[in-house]
């Protein structure tokens, strides 16, 4: 009977620097009925990292913009199909993949953190659209 060597114990990282994490989103809060003609589903309130979509009745054909406007992706999806974007985006424009019909579409738009080796999340993005912490000025002596 063969022998094999001993199992190797491979060091594991506890929560890599690049891993992502959505801890801010913005949705169009429930399924949006689509025309014939290109419209904006949703416009974020900055560049989002990451956007899901779903498609519940029908086909949609869908673009998703930078803020400025360029197209950056444009897909169909089918009905029940769902779709995970992972490039930034500010703006998701979608229509109808067959004219006449009613697609509905729900999107979720997410911006990411990044997470230390410790876990700890580093501060927002600038796309996050937060404001600074107030700091008090500086005591100016006599």
């Amino acid at each position: 009977m063969p022998t094999f060597p001993a199992a190797r114990q491979r060091p594991r990282l506890q929560g890599t620097p690049l891993e992502l994490r959505y801890e801010r989103i913005e949705s169009t809060r429930g399924f949006v009925t689509l025309g014939d003609a290109d419209a904006d589903v949703i416009r974020f309130s900055g560049q989002v990292d990451a956007v899901d979509v779903w498609v519940e009745t029908f086909g949609a054909v869908l673009t998703f913009c930078d803020r400025d406007n360029v197209e950056v992706d444009t897909i169909t999806l089918r009905v029940g199909q769902t779709y995970a974007s992972r490039f930034a985006c500010s703006t998701v424009r979608a229509r109808n993949a067959v004219g006449g019909s009613n697609a509905t579409v729900q999107c979720v738009g997410k911006w990411a953190r990044r997470a230390s080796a410790t876990g700890a999340t580093s501060e927002p993005r600038s796309t996050d659209m937060t404001a600074p912490p107030l700091v008090p000025p500086p005591a100016v002596l006599p």
